[in-house]
């Protein structure tokens, strides 16, 4: 007796239909019944999977031999539930004959594993995992019969710094343990991350990366997600992803304490971008600070979910934050001796912005010592942010007012501002690694340059001049008295009565007139929405824009640079902007705050989310340059410093 092996013609896999929902009992999360796992078996027909799997191009029908691996199609992005299959093999099988293909060639041989019903042999079970991340205090799939996931509807990114829950779903098919032996631990992505789990250099059979920022420092070798088998959920010990915007980790999971059972089960992201609220409920009187010189509070939003994704979806508030603004184009910090210049110019963000912004900024916010000028900010690092409540509460507000949130801030100068966020907290309340500092966006204090001087003629009828950031002609100016102060009574100073006369010339002088001790003078904002220089109005439009990478030409119907010069900040009208040829109320999420960093304005994130409020948006501007090609200026064009890269480019238009 004996037996021998033959090369076979064809070796080919496939896999069944995806395995039933397993038979748990919904309070205690174990198998109920005798047959609680509901298996499909191969050699029964096509797989009912092209919900799941994206077969259009491969078929489902792979071949995998001793030299070519067989990759599996990617899984539709509609698939957001765990599930398993089975392995499905054909060892050169013809089901006509019954008998392997031995020996066979070319055309000879297509008959054989040409069906699926000749993959007769299972070779294994392939899991595939999903991760769900979750509010601190709300993420338990079912607490009793009947009620609602508390998870529904999860994030699809992580707040940096933040708390939140890890949810791992369990396949169907006995995927996950059930005697509470599992890990979960965060590893920073390698060129290795996509190797087998079982390859020596899989970063999931290493250490956890420092960027996961537990309560306990040893929590992933010794916390359990549960002995529930159809998910396991790491609650007792919120964890933080300590890492900047648009970042990635990857997850690892195992059903065993050992370091050698880790498997990659998902990537989890961190948010696009902060989100600026327009003011703390509690405190709706006082709103996020923008005029220079009036009392203000700063207030960020998140807890973003839904069913169209969003620069901004992540996991809310909980715990302490600290936040301090940086001059971006007013203080002339940056250099050295007669060369100082404003951050802005010192990294060349007048002129473009790089794919690798945040990252510069990220360490400009990190340079800690000097940075948080108190000329600009007299409270600078700004008060204390505390979610208010017990340690597990969290909210979609976290405003800078204090533990109390009775505080509010002044910002002394006019101009753009940075933010500074880091909510790696000591016990002694300040943010002890410089490291942690995460630069968080742009705002701008709206209002004059100010320590202006103005000489005039004694006698003779003169015009004031006001420089400074978001004037609008709706702004107003009142004269004092040398001896007195803007903030006096409130902000509402008395008039100098006597020094000066408005309302001149005037027919037969009737209207020169003395003010009045409240008396308003009325501004006329140059260069704004349809006016030139001196005020007049002019029809010169956007008629297209040109983005490239790290900036973007727009052209304009008519010579442009009597209106704007080279060094002015603009903002183009939303409602204006087309992108990506679609009407207003067809935008996506992100093709909206696409088209809002295109303008230079913002929305203020809880007027688009929170019930029965009404939109505000805030500037921020772009700084604008001349567009010269082949040593020739463009008379009809100006560059502005926004751009994206060629794969996310959208097609912008500005018209009338």
């Amino acid at each position: 007796l004996g037996w021998s092996v033959f090369a076979g013609d064809r070796s080919k896999v496939t896999w069944s239909d995806a395995y039933d929902a397993d038979t748990i009992d919904v309070v205690s999360g174990q198998y109920s019944g005798t047959d609680p796992t509901h298996p499909k078996w191969c050699a029964v027909g096509p797989p009912s999977t092209t919900s799941i799997f994206d077969t259009d191009s491969s078929g489902d029908i792979l071949v995998a031999s001793a030299s070519v691996a067989a990759t599996m199609p990617a899984v539709r992005s509609t698939q957001t539930s765990a599930f398993a299959i089975s392995a499905c093999y054909c060892p050169s099988y013809d089901l006509e004959t019954g008998e392997p293909c031995v020996g066979m060639s070319g055309a000879a041989a297509d008959v054989c594993c040409a069906i699926h019903e000749e993959f007769v042999q299972m070779v294994g079970v392939v899991y595939y995992w999903t991760i769900r991340i979750c509010d601190i205090n709300n993420y338990d799939r079912v607490r009793t019969p009947g009620s609602p996931d508390g998870c529904a509807v999860p994030y699809r990114r992580v707040l940096p710094q933040q708390r939140f829950v890890l949810r791992v779903e369990c396949p169907p098919g006995g995927g996950c343990e059930s005697a509470g032996q599992n890990r979960i631990k965060y590893v920073d992505i390698t060129v290795d991350s996509d190797l087998p789990s079982w390859k020596e250099t899989h970063p999931c059979r290493y250490t956890e990366s420092p960027s996961a920022v537990w309560p306990t420092v040893s929590a992933s070798e010794t916390l359990s997600g549960g002995t529930r088998v159809d998910y396991k959920v790491w609650w007792q010990q919120p964890v933080k992803i300590n890492k900047s915007l648009k970042q990635q980790i990857d997850v690892c999971y195992s059903n065993s304490a050992a370091q050698v059972y880790f498997f990659k089960v998902g990537t989890i992201k961190t948010a696009d971008a902060f989100a600026i609220a327009s003011k703390f409920p509690s405190h709706a009187d006082v709103k996020t600070v923008r005029y220079a010189g009036a009392q203000g509070s700063f207030t960020m939003y998140s807890g973003i979910s839904g069913a169209d994704p969003s620069p901004y979806d992540a996991n809310p508030f909980s715990g302490k934050a600290m936040a301090y603004f940086m001059s971006y184009d007013r203080e002339p910090l940056w250099g050295t001796g007669a060369t100082l210049k404003t951050l802005e110019a010192h990294l060349g963000f007048d002129k473009t912005l790089p794919f690798d912004a945040q990252t510069q900024m990220d360490s400009e916010c990190q340079r800690f010592s000097g940075r948080p000028s108190t000329a600009l900010v007299a409270k600078n690092p700004l008060w204390m942010a505390q979610v208010p409540g017990a340690e597990n509460n969290n909210s979609k507000y976290q405003t800078f007012s204090g533990e109390n949130q009775n505080q509010y801030i002044t910002v002394n100068m006019a101009g753009v501002v940075a933010v500074c966020y880091c909510a790696i907290i000591s016990d002694s309340n300040i943010c002890e690694i410089p490291s942690n500092w995460i630069y968080a966006g742009r705002l701008t204090i709206q209002g004059p340059e100010g320590s202006k001087q103005w000489e005039f003629n004694l006698h003779v009828v003169v015009k004031l001049e006001v420089t400074g950031w978001g004037l609008s002609s709706n702004d107003r100016l009142r004269i004092i008295p040398f001896s007195d102060e803007c903030s006096d009574f409130d902000g509402n100073p008395a008039s100098d009565t006597s020094s000066f006369k408005v309302g001149c010339p005037a027919d037969q002088g009737l209207d020169c007139q003395y003010p009045t001790e409240t008396e308003d003078i009325p501004l006329k904002a140059f260069s704004g929405p349809g006016m030139d220089r001196v005020g007049e109005p002019h029809a010169i439009t956007i008629t297209s824009a040109q983005v490239f990478d790290e900036y973007t030409h727009i052209e304009f119907t008519d010579p442009i640079h009597h209106l704007i010069s080279e060094g002015d900040t603009i903002t183009i009208d939303y409602s204006s902007i087309i992108i990506n040829g679609k009407a207003k109320a067809d935008e996506t999420p992100i093709e909206k705050h696409a088209v809002y960093m295109f303008s230079g304005e913002y929305e203020f994130q809880d007027t688009v989310y929170e019930a029965g409020e009404e939109l505000e948006t805030y500037q921020v501007g772009h700084k604008v340059s001349l567009v010269v090609n082949d040593g020739v200026v463009e008379p009809n064009m100006l560059s502005i410093p926004i751009g994206w890269p060629i794969a996310s480019r959208p097609n912008m238009l500005s018209i009338p």
